[in-house]
């Protein structure tokens, strides 16, 4: 794995954060040009539903691309054939079905490139992580907890 590239979960965040944002903005200007003017509230009303709509689909948009550009970019660096646009087919219409095929295919890699050493040093970091604790009530009731995985 050391010549790979590690994921940016921040990309995703920038734009999702960007779109909320930009939608509070203009949510708060056209109320507060709406009020100014003394818009019917009919017509406020049905302008922030299609505001919010927009919003909405300009956030799912968004996803969809970063879904499909991530599972590209995952199929170009294994050689897994196929293609963009069915990519792009696939994550629109199969989100979670994506999701779980790339997740499987990196956990996969991961776990393969594990040595047997990492893996007894890692049940042995869990072991040390799960703790008992006896509380004592004072009452001739102990009662014993049991923390971490």
């Amino acid at each position: 794995i050391e010549n790979t590239v590690q994921p940016s979960y921040g990309f995703w965040m920038v734009g999702i954060t960007a779109c909320m944002m930009i939608f509070q903005f203009t949510n708060f200007i056209l109320l507060s040009i709406m009020d100014a003017y003394n818009v019917d509230d009919d017509l406020q009303i049905n302008l922030i539903t299609f505001i919010n709509l927009t919003a909405v689909v300009i956030t799912l948009l968004f996803l969809l691309i970063v879904i499909s550009k991530t599972r590209q970019t995952i199929r170009q660096r294994r050689n897994i054939p196929g293609s963009a646009l069915r990519d792009i087919c696939l994550s629109t219409f199969c989100a979670s079905c994506v999701l779980t095929q790339m997740d499987s295919e990196v956990s996969d890699q991961i776990e393969g490139t594990r040595s047997d050493a990492w893996r007894q040093q890692e049940l042995e970091l869990q072991r040390e992580r799960r703790r008992e604790v006896d509380i004592d009530d004072s009452e001739d009731m102990i009662l014993r907890l049991q923390f971490g995985a």
